[in-house]
């Protein structure tokens, strides 16, 4: 015997009026405002990045002359 399947609720659709007007300063100033944070994104990410290696690379320095100089003693 097949179970009856339960219907999903139907959402009501809102009947608001949409704002359909285009305002091109609008645009232009919301372009440069994500212009602007994804550049200042960039610079912190580059900076954090360029920290980080040089980190990395004093550590690995540091390995490899222990490595080397490891049967010196």
């Amino acid at each position: 015997m097949a179970k009856a399947k339960a219907k999903a609720p139907t959402k009501k659709v809102s009947k608001k009026k949409v704002d359909t007007s285009f305002d091109l300063n609008n645009v232009g100033e919301n372009v440069r405002k994500n212009a602007e944070e994804i550049s200042a994104n960039i610079m912190k990410n580059a900076e954090m990045i360029g920290n980080n290696v040089a980190k990395n690379s004093k550590a690995v320095g540091d390995r490899m002359t222990a490595y080397l100089n490891r049967n010196l003693k």
